[in-house]
C-alpha cells in the first residue's frame, strides 16, 4: 500500500502537492480502507480535509450521469451507438502475421527444432559419479543431474511456490530415491535467484552467476553461439557473445510484461494450461497485433480483441508476437536485429511456446536454436560446470559432494527471524535464517555487522569511504551525518581538538557531545548535500568560511530524506540523485535554515592533466536549482531566501564578476575584495582536496603492493560517493578484500 502511495505522490502527481480537501475515489480506495489510511498518514492530513464519499467506487459514473451533456436515448439508439463505437475502435488483425502459411511449413519447423536434443542416460542402470545443477529461479525451481559424459540422468522442474528452498529439498529427495547404489553425487553447483541461500543451506559445493551457467549450456548446443536470449517467468535477459566472451548483457528492470508468468496467468484465466493456450496459436490465420505494452494495458487490449470476436487462436498468436517484440525492442532496445549475430540460442520455459519461438524467427528473419531442455538450461549449465570443476580438482580420484544426504534432508527445518541492525546509520532490516546444523544465512545487511560479527577493522582500503569523510569535514560546517565525537579527523588526517580554527580564522568550540555551536559573524547558510556539491563542496566550505559564515549541511541521504521531498518532484524520468535534491532542501527547511545556497553551474573545472576541453556538467546538474525554485512552494511559504546564481566556477575572472552581481552578497555588504579573497581560499581548498585524494590513492596502491592485494578502479560521477546512490557497491567490493581507488 505504501508503494502505491509513494508512486502516486512522487510520480503521478508530477510535483503538484496534494493539499486542501481531498476525496478518495475509485475501487481500490473504496474497498481497501488501509490504502486510504496510508495516503492520509503520508500526506499528514487532518480529518476535516478528508472528503468521505459514500459511493467512491461509482463516483465517476455518477458524475457522467449528472453531466449536462447527458441525453435520453432509446434503447435501439444506444445499441446502435455501441456497435458504431466498436467498429471504429477495432484492434488490428493481419493475415501477414500468420505463423505458418501451410501445414508443410509447420511440419518443417517442428522437425528442425526436434534436432536440438541433449544426450540422455538411464539413471536406474548408471554407475559412477553424478553431477547436479540447481537453478532456483524467479518462479520455478529446476534440477538436472548428469553423468560423466554430460548425459542427462534426471530432471525436475516445478513452481517454487514462494519457497525455493523447500522445493529444492523436495526435488533432491526425489533424485536420491531414484539413484541406484552404484551412483553417488560427486558435485553440486547452484545458480539463479536462490543461488546463495541454497548453497548455504544444503552445503552445495559451488555457486555460479546464472548468466555464465546459461552460456555454458548454450555452448554445449552451439559452440559458435553469438547470442543467448532467456525469457523466464518474471524476467528476461539477453547476452551477446564475442570470441567466447560474454559481452553486452541486457535485463528487464521493473516490468514483467512479456514474460512467462503473463502468458500463464492469461491462460489460467481461460481455464487452460499455458501449453494448451500456446497450441491454439498454431491454427491462427490472422493474429491480433497487441503491440508492446505493460501487462495491465495488454490485458485490456486482449479483452477488447475478445469483445470484437477475435478467435482464441489469433489472440494466442498475437500474445506470442508481443512477447518477442517486447524482448527485442523494449528490453534489448535493438535498432538492427543483425546485432545478435547468426547463431542465436533461446532458452527459458517461455520458449516451449511455439508461437513465441516462431514469432522470434519471423522477426529476425533467421532460424534460431531452441534446445529440447529450454526451461532447464540454467540447471544443465550448472551441472556441466560442476562436472568440469570437480574433475579438475579431483585429478582422477573419486570425489563426493558436500551436499546434504537424504537423511539430513528428511529432517531439514528453517527458522526465520527479522531484526534491525543498529551497528551504523544504515539500520539495515536483516532477515536471518537458521538451519539444523547451526548454519545461518543473512539477507538485507550491507556489512558484516548485520550478521552479528564485529566490525572488520582490517579491511582492504576503500577510497570512497575516505572521500565521503574528507569532502564534508570542515570546522565551519555542521554536518548531521558526522560522528558526534568531540575529536574529529581533519582533512589532512590530524586529530582536531575541542577548540578549532575555522576557515575564516576565528576560534570555534564544540559542545560536550561534539556538536558544533555556530560562531560566525555573518550567520548561517544551508547547503544541500547533492549533485555537484559532491565535486565542489571544498570550494564552498572555504569560501563561506572566509566570508564569516557557518554552513549547515542537509542530512545523510536515505529513503526518508527522499520521502520528505517526493511530493514536489515534477517528473518520474528524473534520475534518483536529482529526485533526492528535493528531500535535502526540505531537510534544511525543517532544520529552520532560512538561507539556502544552491548554485547552477553549467561548467565544472577543466581537467588539469588532460585538458580535454569538455567540462560541461550534465543538464540536470547544471541547473537543477531552477527546478527546485519552480516546484518547491515551501521555499516561498516559509520565506526562505533561496540563492541559486549561475556561476562559472571554471573561470575565476568571470566567477568574481558574477559573484559581485549576486544580490545576496550585496545585501550582506560583502565587498569585491572580500569575494576575491574568499574565492582564492576556495580554489586553494578545492585543489587541496584533490591533492589529498590523489595522495590517498597513492597510499592505497602502496598498501596493496605491500599486502599483495588486487586493486579495483571504481569510477563514477562525483555523487556516487553518496552511499544511498552507490548502493554499497564499494563496500561489497571491499568485502572481497579488494583495494579500491577512484578516478
Amino acid at each position: 500500500f505504501q508503494a502505491v502511495v509513494n508512486q502516486t505522490i512522487g510520480n503521478l502527481a508530477q510535483g503538484r502537492e496534494i493539499t486542501g480537501n481531498v476525496a478518495f475515489l475509485g475501487g481500490p480506495l473504496y474497498f481497501l480502507p488501509e490504502l486510504k489510511k496510508r495516503f492520509i498518514e503520508t500526506l499528514k492530513m487532518d480529518p476535516e480535509h478528508v472528503v468521505n464519499v459514500e459511493d467512491g467506487a461509482y463516483f465517476v459514473a455518477v458524475g457522467a450521469a449528472l453531466s449536462e451533456e447527458t441525453k435520453e436515448l432509446e434503447f435501439k439508439d444506444l445499441t446502435a451507438n455501441l456497435d458504431k463505437a466498436e467498429a471504429g475502435h477495432g484492434i488490428a488483425r493481419d493475415e501477414r502475421l500468420a505463423l505458418f502459411r501451410s501445414s508443410e511449413e509447420y511440419d518443417a519447423f517442428i522437425a528442425r527444432h526436434n534436432k536440438d536434443k541433449v544426450k540422455r542416460g538411464d539413471l536406474a542402470t548408471y554407475a559412477g559419479p553424478v553431477y547436479v545443477g540447481i537453478d532456483a529461479g524467479s518462479t520455478t525451481t529446476k534440477i538436472v543431474a548428469i553423468g560423466s559424459e554430460k548425459e542427462i540422468l534426471y530432471t525436475d522442474y516445478g513452481s517454487n511456490q514462494g519457497s525455493p528452498l523447500k522445493i529444492v529439498i523436495k526435488e533432491l529427495t526425489g533424485l536420491y530415491k531414484a539413484m541406484p547404489k552404484t551412483a553417488w553425487i560427486a558435485g553440486c553447483l547452484t545458480t539463479g535467484y536462490g543461488e546463495n541461500i541454497v548453497k548455504a543451506a544444503l552445503h552445495a559445493d559451488e555457486g555460479e552467476v546464472e548468466t555464465f551457467a546459461h552460456y555454458r549450456a548454450a555452448y554445449e548446443f552451439c559452440p559458435e553461439v553469438t547470442c543467448v536470449l532467456d525469457i523466464g517467468g518474471q524476467d528476461m535477459k539477453c547476452f551477446q557473445i564475442s570470441n567466447g566472451n560474454i559481452g553486452k548483457i541486457t535485463l528487464n528492470e521493473a516490468c514483467s510484461a512479456g514474460c512467462g508468468s503473463f502468458i500463464e496467468n492469461f491462460a489460467q484465466g481461460l481455464g487452460m494450461s499455458a501449453a494448451e493456450f500456446a497450441d491454439k496459436a498454431m491454427d491462427s490465420k490472422t493474429p491480433v497485433d497487441l503491440g508492446t505494452r505493460c501487462t495491465v494495458f495488454m490485458n485490456s487490449r486482449v479483452k477488447q480483441a475478445q469483445k470484437e470476436g477475435a478467435p482464441l487462436a489469433d489472440i494466442s498468436a498475437g500474445i506470442g508476437l508481443s512477447v518477442i517484440k517486447n524482448a527485442l525492442f523494449k528490453v534489448m532496445q535493438l535498432k538492427d536485429v543483425s546485432e545478435l549475430g547468426d547463431h542465436i540460442v533461446v532458452q527459458g520455459g517461455t520458449f516451449y511456446n511455439n508461437a513465441v519461438l516462431r514469432n522470434m524467427e519471423k522477426l529476425l528473419g533467421k532460424d534460431v536454436i531452441r534446445p529440447d531442455i529450454a526451461g532447464l538450461m540454467g540447471a544443465y549449465g550448472a551441472a556441466i560446470l560442476s562436472l568440469e570443476k570437480t574433475e579438475s580438482e579431483a585429478k582422477g580420484a573419486e570425489k563426493h559432494s558436500t551436499l546434504l544426504g537424504p537423511e539430513q534432508l528428511a529432517n531439514f527445518t528453517v527458522t526465520t527471524k527479522s531484526y534491525r541492525c543498529n551497528g551504523c546509520g544504515n539500520h539495515c532490516l536483516v532477515t536471518m535464517q537458521t538451519f539444523p546444523d547451526g548454519g545461518r544465512y543473512f539477507t538485507g545487511n550491507r556489512c558484516e555487522r548485520g550478521e552479528g560479527k564485529p566490525k572488520n577493522t582490517n579491511k582492504a582500503p576503500n577510497i570512497y569511504e575516505y572521500k565521503y569523510q574528507r569532502l564534508f569535514n570542515y570546522p565551519n560546517v555542521t554536518d548531521p551525518a558526522a560522528s558526534c565525537a568531540a575529536a574529529q579527523i581533519s582533512p589532512t588526517g590530524n586529530k582536531r581538538t575541542a577548540a578549532q580554527t575555522s576557515a575564516s580564522g576565528s576560534k570555534r568550540t564544540t559542545t560536550s557531545s561534539g556538536a558544533r555551536r555556530p560562531n560566525a559573524p555573518r550567520g548561517v547558510i544551508g547547503i544541500p548535500r547533492v549533485l555537484n556539491m559532491y565535486e565542489d563542496f571544498p570550494f564552498w566550505a572555504a569560501f563561506f568560511g572566509k566570508l564569516g559564515y557557518d554552513i549547515v549541511l542537509s542530512g545523510k541521504s536515505n529513503p526518508m530524506i527522499y520521502y520528505k521531498g517526493m511530493s514536489t518532484i515534477p517528473s518520474d524520468s528524473l534520475c534518483y540523485p536529482a529526485k533526492l535534491v528535493h528531500g535535502h532542501v526540505m531537510d534544511l527547511v525543517e532544520k529552520g535554515v532560512k538561507r539556502i545556497f544552491y548554485p547552477c553551474m553549467p561548467y565544472n573545472m577543466e581537467d588539469d592533466v588532460n585538458h580535454t576541453g569538455n567540462h560541461y556538467n550534465c543538464p540536470v546538474v547544471a541547473s537543477y536549482a531552477e527546478n527546485i525554485r519552480n516546484n518547491m512552494d515551501v521555499l516561498r511559504n516559509e520565506n526562505i531566501e533561496f540563492i541559486e546564481p549561475f556561476l562559472p566556477i571554471n573561470n575565476p575572472k568571470k566567477m568574481l564578476q558574477r559573484l559581485t552581481e549576486v544580490e545576496f552578497f550585496k545585501k550582506d555588504n560583502i565587498t569585491s575584495k572580500e569575494l576575491k579573497a574568499a574565492m582564492d581560499a576556495g580554489y586553494k581548498e578545492l585543489e587541496q582536496y584533490r591533492e589529498d585524494v590523489r595522495n590517498k590513492g597513492k597510499e592505497i596502491l602502496q598498501t596493496a603492493k605491500e599486502k599483495n592485494l588486487p586493486v579495483i578502479l571504481l569510477v563514477g560521477r562525483p555523487y556516487h560517493i553518496d552511499p544511498e546512490i552507490n548502493h554499497g557497491i564499494p563496500e561489497m567490493i571491499q568485502s572481497y578484500n579488494l583495494a579500491i581507488v577512484s578516478e
